[in-house]
């Protein structure tokens, strides 16, 4: 595959003048989730902005396929090793983030990769990305885009951010400003994950300090104190153990299934 592919060249759009609403401290894309209760998600796509938050839709084929372009570059960069292509997919704000956590392009590389492989099932090293990811809806917001993503005609349960630096879109996955330290005296930061449930009875999702009744095979949302990981990943708990999961850029954090993990497991652990 040909690096960049479908990438419109630098320089062919005019620099945006991105508005939004504040990036929270700590969102990731998210809605805050007081206590899920038993909440069954119909479509997880929906519902990922935070409350009064204010958006812009942006309607144009040219930003929507320099998106897209660059979203599956993101995506085949992971399957190919490309650390240098990748790293200049990237925004500097996770660039950053390496310095803050002590990592490089090589570690964030193998983790997202992990993650995507873990996510889709069939996929592979050898799969050719070509244009399998599609972007369906794009939204001026946080100081950013928000763009809704389906691989394969399928919808991906959460939104993907941009940011324009020198005129050029670069991914942010999460929502702008999340590496921002939260104010002095302020509480611990909280993030709203996905759990699923795998079994075909009622099983019982809890983290720090909430937890969902989920029905058969169904799933849910639940705010849960940040505690870990590279994007602020949180403590689950299961019927058998705890498990650190890092917050799952592509979909469902944790998986509950009685049949292997002890009952429970990360898409991407901490």
């Amino acid at each position: 595959m040909t690096k960049g592919i479908g990438i419109v060249a630098a320089g062919v759009l005019a620099m945006l003048t991105l508005a939004g609403c504040g990036a929270s401290s700590d969102g990731k894309g998210e809605p805050a989730v007081a206590d899920a209760g038993q909440t069954d998600v119909a479509n997880a796509a929906q519902g990922d902005l935070p409350e009064g938050s204010v958006e812009t839709r942006v309607v144009d084929d040219q930003i929507r396929m320099e998106l897209e372009g660059k979203f599956n570059a993101y995506a085949q960069a992971l399957l190919d090793g490309d650390n240098e292509f990748l790293n200049s997919l990237i925004s500097s704000e996770i660039r950053n983030r390496f310095v803050e956590k002590n990592t490089d392009i090589a570690a964030f590389a193998k983790k997202m990769k992990a993650s995507m492989l873990m996510q889709f099932s069939d996929m592979s090293d050898a799969t050719s990305m070509g244009y399998a990811f599609t972007v369906t809806d794009i939204h001026e917001a946080s100081g950013g885009l928000r763009v809704e993503v389906a691989r394969n005609g399928e919808a991906l349960a959460k939104s993907f951010y941009f940011v324009n630096e020198g005129g050029e879109y670069k991914l942010n996955l999460v929502r702008p400003g999340f590496m921002k330290p939260r104010p002095d005296g302020s509480g611990a930061s909280s993030d709203t994950y996905r759990v699923k449930n795998l079994n075909d009875g009622l099983t019982e999702a809890s983290c720090d300090p909430n937890h969902s009744l989920m029905n058969p095979l169904g799933e849910a949302r639940l705010s849960c104190t940040n505690r870990c990981g590279f994007w602020h990943g949180a403590n689950f708990r299961g019927n058998f153990q705890n498990a650190l999961c890092d917050y799952n850029t592509w979909g469902i954090d944790v998986y509950y299934d009685n049949t292997r993990n002890n009952g429970m497991f990360c898409n991407d652990p901490c």
